[in-house]
C-alpha cells in the first residue's frame, strides 16, 4: 500500500513525540532498504528481551532540506502504526508517531503518551541519522504489540527535500520510488522485500467498476426495457448482463490478488460485499425469469421472480439516492463548518481605515523573502511572471492556479501585478452600506449669463488675496475626515460587475499561503501629496503601484464632420476604501495615469491625462486611432464587463503650490500653452482645474438672485461647491451656507487660481478635443481664458510673438504636442527671447 495519504496529511509538530533516551552500544542486524545513484536508506536494530531498538540512516548526493524517513508495522497504510524522523532544518531530528484509522483517509496522530524514544539524531547536508527505541509489548491497547519470533510485515519510506504540504508544514509526500515494504522476523534479522500494492491495480478496479455500473449494466436495463420491440433484445440484454457480470467478478479479482490485504470492517469492503451479494440475487431472479420464458413447465415460477426483480430496483434507487443526499448534507455541514470562514458578509466599512483580513498565514514561514517594490514586481509581471500581493505586503505566485482555478484565466491576468486582498476576503458588496450616491443634476437648465459682471485678472487677485484665509479656515470645517467617492447609481452598479470577487475557503487560504514567494518593501521614499488625509492608515502609497479600476461609461464626443473620433471613457477605482497613507485626494494640472491592458496574450501600457476628477473616479478625453491598439481595445469594451490596472499620478504640477502667490514668490500671471492633437488633454486638464472643478468649495464674489424655479441664490461671502458643469457659462450645485440646491453662473465664483490662460491650438483639422470644455470655461471667465487655433502652415514667430509680447511678467509656457511640433515651437521661442523663455515646460509622450 502507498504511503502518499499518510505523508501528505501528517502535520509536523501535531505528532506525538517521545522523549530523549539513551543510545543502545550497537545493532545486531542491518538491511539497506533503498540504494541508488542518488541516495541509500540502511535500516539496523537489534532486540531485547523488552525493546526493539533502531537506527535510520539516510545517505543522499542532493543536499537534504526538510527530510523525513517513515517506517510502518503493518502491511500496509490502511492497517499500519507508524513512526517518522523529521530533518527540523536545524541539524536536529525528531520522531513523530501516527496511526491509520483503516480508510482512504489522512493518518491521525496518537493522543495518548508516545512510546517511541528518540535515542540519538542529526541532519547534516548529505546524511540524516536517526536513532529510536520503542517497547515490544506496550500492552495499553492503542499501540501493536511485536512478536521478535513471529514473521511481520514492514513498510518504509522517505522524501530528501520535503516542500509545505497543504497545512503549510514540511511534510510532503515521497516520491514514487521511495518507498517499499518487508517482511522480517526481527529476532532472527530476517528481513526480505517484498512487494508494495500496486496503486495500477486498484485503479483499473476503480475504473472498471465505474465503466461497469455507469455505462454497462444500465445499458442493458435500458435496452430491456425500451428496444423490445427491436428483435433480439431479449438476446442483447443477456449479453450485456452476462459481459457486466463477468467484468465486476474480474475486477474484484484484480484487486483481490493484488496484494491488499482483506479488512472485512472497511467501509469500501462492507459496501462492496453488499452491492456483490444484490448483483447475485438478480442474476439468480433473472436466470428464473429467462427459463420461465422458454420453458413451460418453469413459467409458474416467472411470476414469483419478477416480483422481487421489480421491488428490488427501487429499493437500489432508493438507497442511492439516500446515499448521495447523505453525502451532499454531510459536505454541506462539514464545508461550513470546518472549511469556509465565518469572518464574511456586508459589514460596515469604516471610513478611516479599510479591513483586510490579517492571517498570519500568509507569509513565508522558512527561506529568504525576495525583495520587490511596486515597480520591480510590474517589471516581473511583463516578464511573464503571474504575481500577485495580498494584504499589501507579501508576493504570490498563482500561476500554479493558470490551469484549474475556478474563476478562470481571466481573472488571473488582470489581478497580475495587484493587491487581491479585497478580491480573497470580501464579498463584492461588501461595502454597500457606505455608497452614498450622488444626486444626478438636471440635465439642462434655461437661464441667461445676463447682469453677471465679468472679472477680470486683477479682479480676481484683489479677491484672492482678501479671502484666502476665510476660504481655508471654511474648507478646513467642512472637510470630514475623508475626501469620500462620489459615484452614482451607474457608477455603482458597473463596480460591483466588474469586481468579481470569490470569497474563498480556508483552503484555498492556505494553498496561497504556500506560494508565497516574497515581500514588498517600501521604496526609496515615501510619496508626499499636499492635499492628502490620510497619514494613519499603515500602508504608504506608491504611484507605481496598479490599482483595479472599473469601466463604467463611454461617452462619444466626436464633433460633426470630424475624421476621428473622440471618446470619454470614466473610470471607478473598485474598492474606494482601500486607502493608503499619503495618498493625494486631487490630480494636479500636468499629471498623468498608465493604464495596462492585455492584448492578445501581450501586456501594452499607454500613459493619458485625466481631465477630471480624482483618483477614486477620473475621465480621459482619447482619440480613436485605427492602428491605436490601446483606443481600439477600449472602444471594445462594454462597462463594468473587465477590470483595468491604472497606476498613478505620474508628473509634476503645471502651476508652483499655491503658498507662492501668497509668499509674493513666483506665481504665473498667464500660461501659455502650445498644443497638437491629443496634446491638448493636459489643457482641458488645466482649465479644468483652474475654473471649472468640481466639489471644492469656493468662494462667492458676485451675488445672483434666482429668476427661474430650477435656479440658486447666492450671495457675496457664500460657499458653493459645483457639482456639475453644463459648460456654457452655468452650473449645477449647491449653496453651503444654507444647503439648497440649483443652478448659478459660474462667473459669481472665485477661481482656484489668479491665472489667465491663453491656448494655441495646432491642428490642421475642423475639430478640436474637448471643445465644449474650452468654450464652457471661455463662457464662465471669458477675460481670463483666450484660444488661437492655428495650422502647422500658420504657425510662426511673427504669428506668435505680438500675443506673447503683450503679457510681459510672470509667464509661463507649456509645449504639449508631437516632437515634431515640440522642436518647431521650441526653436521659434528660443530665436526670439523673452520672458517667456525663463518658464518653459515640456510634456512628452509618457506624459499624456
Amino acid at each position: 500500500m502507498r504511503l502518499i495519504p499518510l505523508l501528505i496529511s501528517a502535520v509536523l509538530g501535531n505528532g506525538n513525540v517521545g522523549p530523549l533516551g539513551t543510545p543502545s552500544d550497537n545493532y545486531k542486524f542491518t538491511t539497506t532498504l533503498y540504494k541508488d545513484t542518488d541516495a541509500q536508506l540502511v535500516f539496523e536494530w537489534s532486540t531485547t528481551a523488552t525493546d526493539f531498538n533502531g537506527r535510520l540512516t539516510l545517505t543522499s548526493a542532493i543536499p537534504l532540506q526538510y527530510s523525513w524517513i517513515g517506517l510502518g508495522f503493518g502491511p500496509g497504510m490502511l492497517n499500519a502504526q507508524m513512526i517518522v524522523c523529521h530533518n527540523l532544518g536545524n541539524s536536529s531530528v525528531a520522531f513523530h508517531e501516527h496511526y491509520s484509522d483503516t480508510s482512504y483517509a489522512p493518518p491521525l496522530d496518537y493522543q495518548s503518551p508516545a512510546i517511541t524514544t528518540t535515542l540519538t539524531g542529526q541532519a547534516t547536508t548529505n546524511v540524516q541519522d536517526c536513532s529510536f527505541t520503542r517497547p515490544l509489548a506496550p500492552n495499553d491497547g492503542i499501540h501493536l504489540n511485536i512478536q521478535p519470533d513471529s514473521p511481520m510485515s514492514m513498510i518504509w519510506a522517505f522524501n530528501p527535500q520535503s516542500g509545505i504540504n497543504y497545512e503549510g508544514k514540511r511534510f510532503t509526500h515521497h516520491q514514487t520510488n521511495n518507498r517499499g515494504a518487508m517482511n522480517v522476523i526481527l529476532s532472527q534479522g530476517a528481513a526480505i522485500p517484498t512487494s508494495t500494492v500496486s496503486f495500477t491495480m486498484k485503479q483499473i478496479h476503480g475504473f472498471g467498476m465505474m465503466a461497469t455500473w455507469l455505462v454497462l449494466l444500465p445499458f442493458g436495463a435500458f435496452y430491456a426495457r425500451y428496444c423490445k420491440s427491436i428483435a433480439g433484445w431479449l438476446i442483447m440484454k443477456v449479453i450485456v448482463q452476462i459481459t457486466g457480470v463477468i467484468a465486476l467478478v474480474a475486477f474484484i479479482f484484480v484487486v483481490a490478488f493484488s496484494g491488499i490485504p482483506f479488512e472485512p470492517s472497511r467501509p469500501h469492503t462492507v459496501f462492496g460485499i453488499t452491492i456483490a451479494s444484490i448483483v447475485g440475487v438478480q442474476v439468480v431472479l433473472g436466470f428464473m425469469s429467462l427459463v420461465g420464458l422458454s420453458n413451460e413447465d418453469a413459467s409458474q415460477y416467472r411470476d414469483v421472480a419478477r416480483e422481487p426483480r421489480e421491488i428490488l430496483p427501487w429499493v437500489i434507487y432508493a438507497v442511492l439516492l439516500g446515499v448521495w443526499i447523505l453525502l451532499f448534507i454531510g459536505a454541506e455541514i462539514y464545508f461550513k463548518v470546518y472549511i469556509a470562514r465565518s469572518d464574511l458578509g456586508y459589514s460596515k466599512v469604516l471610513q478611516t481605515t479599510q479591513p483586510i483580513m490579517n492571517l498570519e498565514k500568509l507569509s513565508l514561514k522558512e527561506g529568504n523573502k525576495v525583495s520587490f517594490t511596486w515597480a520591480t514586481l510590474d517589471k516581473a509581471i511583463l516578464d511573464g511572471k503571474l504575481y500577485v500581493v495580498a494584504n499589501g505586503k507579501y508576493v504570490y505566485d498563482i500561476s500554479h492556479w493558470i490551469k484549474s482555478h475556478p474563476g478562470g484565466q481571466i481573472i488571473l491576468q488582470a489581478v497580475a501585478g495587484t493587491d487581491i486582498s479585497n478580491d480573497y476576503f470580501h464579498e463584492s458588496g461588501y461595502d454597500a452600506e457606505e455608497f452614498v450616491p450622488q444626486k444626478d443634476a438636471p440635465f439642462e437648465h434655461r437661464g441667461t449669463n445676463q447682469g453677471i459682471t465679468e472679472l477680470t485678472h486683477q479682479d480676481i487677485i484683489k479677491a484672492r488675496k482678501q479671502s484666502i484665509n476665510s476660504l481655508q479656515s471654511y474648507r478646513m470645517t467642512t472637510i470630514n475626515g475623508f475626501h469620500l467617492p462620489v459615484f452614482n447609481e451607474q457608477d455603482w452598479t458597473f463596480i460591483q460587475r466588474a469586481r468579481r470577487t470569490h470569497v474563498h475557503t480556508r483552503l484555498a487560504v492556505q494553498k496561497l499561503a504556500s506560494l508565497c514567494v516574497g515581500e514588498i518593501r517600501q521604496d526609496y521614499s515615501p510619496y508626499s501629496a499636499s492635499d492628502s488625509q490620510y497619514n494613519q492608515v499603515g500602508r504608504s502609497f506608491d504611484p507605481s503601484e496598479y490599482r483595479r479600476y472599473a469601466l463604467t461609461r463611454v461617452t462619444n464626443e466626436t464633433p460633426t464632420g470630424a475624421q476621428k473620433g473622440y471618446f470619454r471613457f470614466r473610470f471607478c477605482i473598485l474598492f474606494p476604501y482601500d486607502i493608503r497613507d499619503n495618498q493625494p485626494v486631487n490630480f494636479l494640472p500636468g499629471q498623468a495615469i498608465e493604464i495596462q491592458v492585455r492584448i492578445n496574450g501581450e501586456r501594452i501600457s499607454r500613459y493619458y491625462t485625466p481631465i477630471s476628477g480624482d483618483l477614486n473616479a477620473f475621465e480621459v478625453l482619447i482619440k480613436i486611432e485605427p492602428n491605436g491598439a490601446m483606443c481600439q481595445y477600449l472602444i471594445g469594451q462594454q462597462p463594468g464587463d473587465r477590470q483595468f490596472k491604472i497606476r498613478g499620478p505620474f508628473g509634476n504640477s503645471l502651476l508652483p503650490p499655491p503658498e507662492n502667490f501668497y509668499r509674493g514668490e513666483f506665481f504665473p500671471e498667464t500660461v501659455f500653452f502650445f498644443a497638437g492633437g491629443s496634446g491638448i488633454t493636459p489643457f482641458i486638464q488645466l482649465i479644468n482645474h483652474l475654473y471649472l472643478s468640481t466639489r471644492t468649495t469656493l468662494k462667492v464674489v458676485q451675488d445672483y438672485e434666482a429668476t427661474l424655479s430650477d435656479e440658486l441664490t447666492i450671495a457675496v461671502g457664500d460657499y458653493v461647491q459645483i457639482i456639475h458643469h453644463y459648460y456654457d457659462g452655468w452650473c449645477y450645485g449647491i449653496n453651503l451656507s444654507n444647503n439648497r440646491e440649483g443652478a448659478f453662473p459660474v462667473g459669481c465664483t472665485l477661481p482656484n487660481a489668479p491665472v489667465n490662460v491663453v491656448l494655441f491650438n495646432i491642428s490642421d483639422g475642423n475639430e478640436t478635443m474637448g471643445s465644449n470644455v474650452i468654450e464652457g470655461a471661455q463662457l464662465a471667465f471669458p477675460q481670463l481664458v483666450t484660444a488661437y487655433r492655428l495650422t502647422s502652415k500658420s504657425l510662426s514667430g511673427e504669428r506668435i510673438m505680438p500675443i506673447l509680447s503683450s503679457y510681459s511678467r510672470n509667464l509661463q509656457v507649456v509645449v504639449c504636442g508631437p516632437n515634431g511640433m515640440n522642436s518647431t515651437i521650441v526653436d521659434m521661442l528660443s530665436e526670439y527671447r523673452g520672458p517667456w523663455n525663463d518658464n518653459l515646460r515640456i510634456l512628452g509622450g509618457e506624459s499624456w
